[in-house]
């Protein structure tokens, strides 16, 4: 027994509320294949992930003019 906490206190798991169905483990082809898509998704939005989406996108829009016959005289300095 903990000092200062009473017996009662310890058992109450307080109000009870709704199940959140999503939570459930997935249960056929599509709940599975969604679910991997979810946390795909999800796990792009991390600041590493982030950071190197943005540094490739960075870097082919700097290369793009290397490789434009139009743009040369741009990307050459001529």
């Amino acid at each position: 027994m903990i000092q200062g906490v009473q017996p009662s206190t310890l058992e109450d798991l307080g109000m009870p509320r709704q199940r959140d169905p999503d939570a459930l483990p997935p249960r056929n082809v599509f709940d599975w294949a969604m679910s991997i898509l979810y946390y795909a998704a999800a796990s792009c939005a991390h600041g590493n992930v982030l950071f190197a989406l943005k540094a490739g996108i960075f870097s082919v829009a700097l290369c793009l003019p290397s490789f434009i016959k139009s743009s040369s005289t741009f990307a050459y300095g001529k």
